[in-house]
């Protein structure tokens, strides 16, 4: 990722599988006489451990700023998954490639009493080619960028 380093701090990945995980205190014995190669790799596991449980923790606390979405699930079954940790009055923005599951999505959120201002857009950026005393698009320009369905949820009851 080209993210500063102050960006790049404050993400956080966690495998889909993790999200409603109960993590176990770190448990990793070295053998009697371990070798370098063993401790580098028990210092690994244990901060892999210590991270995954620090993101874990951050999630449960919930009441984020923005959800932002770009996923190869089905939207809609995410949305569900991920929206109890989003903050009242906050965004939820979604992307995909292609139109049609956030159509689906789209219809969803419009009949639900969570969201407000549910909108659908497609992303099209024209490169354009100025030239002294001529300017025009750039004529190999891409049509396709993408779709973003974006809407405000709203704080619970």
């Amino acid at each position: 990722m080209n993210f500063p380093t102050e960006v790049k701090d404050r993400l956080r990945t966690l495998p889909w599988t993790k999200l409603h995980h109960k993590m176990e205190p770190f448990v990793d014995v070295l053998p009697d006489s371990p070798s370098e190669q063993d401790i580098m790799g028990h210092e690994r596991r244990r901060r892999g451990h210590a991270k995954l449980t620090e993101t874990i923790d951050t999630l449960n606390e919930g009441q984020f700023d923005a959800l932002i979405i770009s996923t190869n699930f089905n939207p809609i079954s995410v949305i569900k998954k991920l929206v109890p940790y989003l903050g009242g009055s906050r965004m939820l923005v979604v992307y995909d490639q292609c139109k049609e599951p956030l159509i689906e999505a789209y219809a969803q959120l419009r009949e639900s009493t969570e969201f407000l201002n549910v909108q659908l857009t497609e992303s099209w950026l024209r490169e354009y080619q100025v030239l002294p005393n001529r300017t025009h698009p750039t004529m190999n320009t891409s049509g396709g960028g993408g779709f973003i369905l974006s809407a405000i949820h709203l704080a619970p009851q």
